[in-house]
């Protein structure tokens, strides 16, 4: 058993000692005594097989038996070497696929990355160009363009990895269920703003010896966000605004431009069967509740509307009164959370905008929908909201299989009722505020 535990390569050698010992095996030496090859032969015996009973010595073992159990040894140590030998190489051949396998994961990560990176330096490029040269008589419309700004958040699923890329002070946050059936908020992005340490150390370096750069926490004194599609002001030669914005356009202590920035920020979350859903959401929503508030109450809506749907019993013939017990138990479950209404990102604006400690005050939502519109950014920020659903047997059909993804998401813009197999549902406030 012991030969098991140890290396093909120092079994070998102790199959190599093994054998050289093999000399005049049991034959006498001059003096008519035993030769001392078996000596040498019965100390290594010895060592491997223990001698609890004292009788593995030269002068107790006929040469004969020694001769046996030295060829019963040998013939073990070959065997278990060549079942050390086949072990190790599959050790090796499983070790070589994880390495291919992590660095084929590694280009195509990257590939995804280097791809969402272009798209929006593309399209913010492509923007600016418009701009810059407007067809006739647009440009006064192309001005307002160019000084104006978005800031972009986006998920994309490929192969069981979620890849997000973030430019400005959208967020994105993923909703979990615990071993323990307790919902956990992951924040996949972080703000391109002063509230980022980071970022702002970065505007900083980026601008030495400008003591202004950063002012009442924005940039240049202006502009919260410090990345960003658009604002050209932040970001062309002040000759080149001047031209296509208007000179009044170059914001003061114009320097050392582009201030502003629309490269993203990525980064990539490998899905597992306990990830249940995505919320990509505008700075609105986030200043009104925290990630972990946003993914219990989609997450309490994910239980609840279950029970806005008909009860529909199975027609097949193998139906058990267990089955529907438990069906109605999760509903009788579900009525303790009935929702208003049916699309979570809905729920979600509705909570933020109404939600108090009693629960919903109809009268603060109906104000806070009805603020004129030259009030309603003194009171709160736009909001967009969408909450993508994942089909989580798919994530675990990917984590056995490397399957290509299907449609597990859907592509329906204008919302929908996300039932957990992969369904997105979107809203906003654009209704009633600029979206």
């Amino acid at each position: 058993m012991a030969a098991g535990l140890v290396s093909s390569d120092a079994l070998r050698g102790h199959i190599t000692e093994l054998e050289h010992a093999e000399v005049g095996l049991g034959q006498e030496d001059e003096s008519g005594g035993r030769r001392r090859d078996d000596d040498d032969l019965t100390e290594i015996l010895h060592q491997s097989h223990g001698d609890p009973y004292g009788t593995m010595t030269p002068d107790k073992l006929p040469p004969g038996v020694l001769r046996m159990q030295k060829e019963n040894y040998l013939r073990y140590l070959r065997t278990t070497l060549e079942q050390i030998k086949e072990e190790e190489a599959k050790a090796a051949a499983l070790q070589k696929e994880l390495e291919s396998s992590s660095s084929e994961r590694s280009m195509r990560v990257s590939r995804v990355q280097r791809h969402l990176r272009r798209a929006l330096v593309a399209l913010d490029d492509d923007i600016g160009e418009e701009v810059m040269n407007p067809p006739s008589g647009s440009v006064d419309y192309y001005r307002r363009v160019g000084s104006s700004g978005a800031v972009a958040a986006i998920a994309l699923f490929d192969r069981g990895d979620l890849h997000v890329a973030s430019t400005g002070d959208c967020s994105i946050v993923l909703g979990s269920l615990s071993e323990n059936d307790t919902w956990v908020a992951t924040k996949l992005t972080q703000e391109h703003s002063a509230e980022n340490p980071a970022e702002a150390s970065r505007i900083m370096e980026e601008h030495p010896g400008e003591p202004g750069v950063l002012r009442d926490d924005r940039l240049l004194g202006m502009l919260a966000p410090f990345r960003a599609l658009g604002d050209y002001k932040f970001k062309w030669p002040a000759e080149q605004i001047q031209a296509s914005l208007g000179s009044e356009a170059v914001p003061p202590n114009y320097s050392t431009p582009p201030y502003l920035t629309a490269e993203p920020e990525m980064t990539v979350h490998a899905l597992t069967p306990h990830d249940k859903f995505l919320v990509l959401g505008s700075d609105g929503l986030w200043d009104m509740m925290t990630p972990m508030q946003v993914i219990r109450l989609v997450g309490e809506h994910l239980s609840g509307k279950f029970v806005l749907k008909p009860l529909v019993v199975p027609e097949e013939s193998d139906v058990r009164l267990g089955d529907i017990a438990s069906v109605l138990r999760r509903r009788r479950h579900g009525l303790k959370l009935k929702p208003t209404d049916s699309n979570g990102a809905t729920h979600l604006i509705r909570s933020g905008l109404g939600g108090s400690a009693y629960g919903m005050d109809h009268s603060k939502l109906s104000q806070a929908l009805t603020l004129p519109a030259h009030m309603k950014r003194l009171f709160r920020d736009d909001i967009t909201v969408t909450v993508v659903y994942f089909d989580a047997q798919y994530i675990k059909n990917l984590e056995a299989r490397s399957l290509a993804p299907d449609d597990h998401l859907s592509r329906d813009s204008n919302g929908g009722n996300g039932d957990g197999n992969g369904n997105k549902e979107s809203n906003s406030t654009k209704r009633s505020v600029r979206g």
